[in-house]
């Protein structure tokens, strides 16, 4: 069925107000009422001190990722450490360390892809010509880690599956991969991404169906095509990063098997038991997700995935996620990295990759975008502290003369690998595990200042300070219908900006919260009014596309899926962690943009238990039929007479009499 809608009205009447809100808790008292709005909240983005960072300062990220391109890729440059690139005549391509003073030798097989391919990329999404800079083509050079035997693209030039962990097989495919459609022009690098492609392919089904769709292994060796656990740890999440080559295959080749593949590594991200965040794979996880229910007719719980990437409760390395308070006097909210290594190790290029992958998931279900557009004004903050010209030199590891020099060299444009809570007497630590451990004699990262150009390929500053916009179609690869933006107000009072439209001809801008153009016919830049800590995720339609509204998806005139209509619903009656007892009424609110919807079933599940109530949006439940007691978390799955659906959860506080 297809439902014309009113561009400008259609969610101007719900999009801040609840369903009947004010109902009793336990108790009878009002006081546990809650608004139900249609953005919904992210539990760990909750815990931020505020929208807007009391200290709130954008450094200009771009120049440093030009700058770090300009005098990593430099080989007449002299300094300490310097030249850093070295040619690998071996296998007609070049090489760098991970980090400064990196004390593996220059020579073939020691170079590593996660750092140049990373960097390559990079400093295209910038709109540095790689393949023509300093005589050197240097997009064609990444094709030394194409493993001809094992048909597959690995972390080294010299590298086999047999000894590499699955991370650091999967994301340099990804990188490699993202390079390859950014360069349709090199045909052997397209020819071995879609080799790379299909060998994960093959090694999906192969771990997913010996597995019976288990991703619980910590290698995949290509040559004896076989998953193994070394012992020690698994990487689950890396059925998001092989869902992610697979969602690329589909785009590339259109075929089938991509996609029934992909949409077999989300149901193992659906369902796994907890956090499956290893390292960064999982980032991907959420605008998979997206994806599948706007263009294929899913039901992934985005959220819920979101939620595991932030928790720290990540089941094969505990503690990974979002940092969420601050080291010292060094405010960390946003970055990504271990929560309890030290008491907090935040990681740059995690927190980099991050920015540049999780928001995709906006252009899909703008429900999240006040939350996440809330996270990445914190992370844009707070991410300058990774560079040495932003933090006090007594709380950096670069203490010698070398290192010094190399930061006024190198116009402090190569980050730390990280930032320690509590190291050296000294809160927080800026460096990381190079010096501590021995492998190079500074912890200057270049591995992480090549995911900077990552972040600032995605970031554009507006004309209000802490108003910031944001590419959340970057994985599309410049192979979508449009571009979509996440622009977040985090002040709290109502807001005007210039938003600067990047189209060459004019167009209509929709806005994917409200679900309506906000202006039309825009030519260069025109002004928009947010309201205190709301949001906009803004697609540049072409001037005069109709958009209309088809099976819960609102469309162009193509066809081409803008966004998903979606229901918010949440738990009015009880506040997070009220105390529930003896026989009590849960009453369930909606913000849905349909003014006849009315919710069909509601299912609570708590402690393994299932309760459910039909054709009301109340359910009651004596506590003593619940087999526990205690704060627990209760599940609640929602089903609306439309068919569309929302899941959210609840800390509630079962008291039973004694």
């Amino acid at each position: 069925m297809m439902r014309k809608m009113m561009l400008m009205t259609l969610f101007g009447t719900f999009l801040l107000t609840a369903h009947a809100c004010g109902n009793s808790d336990s108790s009878g008292s009002q006081d546990a009422a809650q608004e139900i709005t249609y953005q919904k909240s992210l539990e760990r983005v909750n815990l931020f001190e505020s929208d807007m960072p009391s200290d709130y300062e954008l450094i200009d990220y771009r120049q440093k990722a030009m700058d770090f391109d300009q005098f990593l890729f430099d080989d007449t440059i002299e300094g300490p450490y310097l030249p850093l690139i070295w040619e690998d005549d071996v296998n007609d391509s070049f090489g760098f360390g991970a980090y400064v003073g990196d004390n593996r030798p220059h020579e073939a097989g020691s170079q590593e892809g996660v750092s140049l391919i990373s960097a390559v990329l990079s400093a295209t999404l910038n709109g540095i010509d790689k393949q023509d800079q300093h005589n050197q083509n240097f997009v064609k050079q990444l094709n030394a880690f194409y493993n001809e035997s094992e048909s597959v693209v690995l972390n080294g030039t010299n590298a086999s599956s047999t000894d590499t962990s699955l991370w650091y097989s999967l994301y340099p495919a990804i990188l490699y991969t993202q390079v390859s459609m950014l360069h349709e022009d090199e045909t052997r690098m397209r020819e071995n991404t879609l080799a790379t492609i299909d060998s994960w392919y093959e090694a999906h089904n192969i771990m997913y169906d010996s597995g019976n769709g288990n991703y619980e292994y910590t290698k995949f060796d290509f040559t004896a095509m076989e998953p193994s656990f070394n012992g020690i740890w698994k990487e689950p999440d890396s059925a998001a990063g092989v869902g992610m080559l697979m969602y690329y295959g589909y785009k590339l080749t259109g075929e089938d098997k991509y996609l029934e593949a992909l949409k077999e590594t989300m149901d193992y991200i659906e369902h796994y038991d907890g956090s499956p965040l290893y390292e960064l794979l999982l980032y991907y996880a959420p605008f998979l997700s997206g994806y599948l229910n706007a263009e294929h007719g899913m039901e992934y719980d985005v959220g819920n995935t979101i939620h595991e990437i932030f928790s720290g409760r990540s089941i094969p390395r505990g503690g990974w996620g979002m940092i969420t308070d601050s080291f010292g006097d060094y405010p960390m909210s946003g970055t990504m990295g271990s929560t309890t290594d030290r008491d907090g190790y935040a990681f740059s290029m995690n927190t980099f990759a991050a920015a540049y992958t999780i928001p995709n998931v906006l252009k899909y279900d703008a429900r999240y975008a006040s939350d996440i557009g809330k996270w990445l004004v914190h992370l844009t903050a707070n991410s300058r502290y990774y560079f040495p010209d932003q933090s006090e030199t007594d709380h950096q590891s670069c203490t010698q003369t070398e290192c010094k020099t190399f930061i006024d060299i190198t116009n402090a444009s190569f980050p730390y690998e990280g930032i320690i809570n509590g190291h050296n007497s000294k809160t927080p630590w800026i460096g990381g595990d190079p010096l501590i451990t021995g492998w190079a004699e500074t912890d200057m990262s270049v591995y992480s200042g090549a995911a900077t150009g990552l972040l600032s390929s995605v970031l554009e500053e507006t004309n209000v300070e802490g108003i910031l916009k944001f590419d959340v179609a970057s994985l599309e690869m410049n192979q979508g219908s449009y571009k979509t933006y996440l622009i977040h107000n985090p002040h709290d009072e109502s807001k005007s900006f210039t938003y600067n439209a990047n189209a060459n001809s004019a167009v209509d801008l929709f806005d994917g919260v409200s679900a309506s153009k906000v202006a039309t016919s825009v030519e260069g830049t025109t002004e928009l009014t947010l309201k205190a800590n709301e949001s906009m995720v803004i697609t540049e339609l072409s001037e005069g596309e109709t958009v209309t509204l088809e099976d819960n998806r609102y469309i162009d005139e193509s066809g081409h899926v803008l966004t998903l209509l979606h229901v918010t619903t949440g738990l009015e009656s009880h506040a997070n962690g009220a105390t529930l007892t003896d026989s009590v009424t849960l009453r369930v609110g909606h913000v849905s943009p349909l003014d006849d919807d009315a919710i069909k079933r509601i299912t609570v599940t708590v402690n393994d238990q299932e309760f459910s109530s039909d054709d009301s949006n109340e359910i009651t439940i004596d506590t003593a039929d619940i087999n526990t007691e205690g704060s627990r978390r209760f599940t609640f799955e929602i089903e609306m007479d439309s068919g569309l659906k929302d899941s959210f959860s609840q800390i509630l506080r079962i008291e039973k009499d004694s």
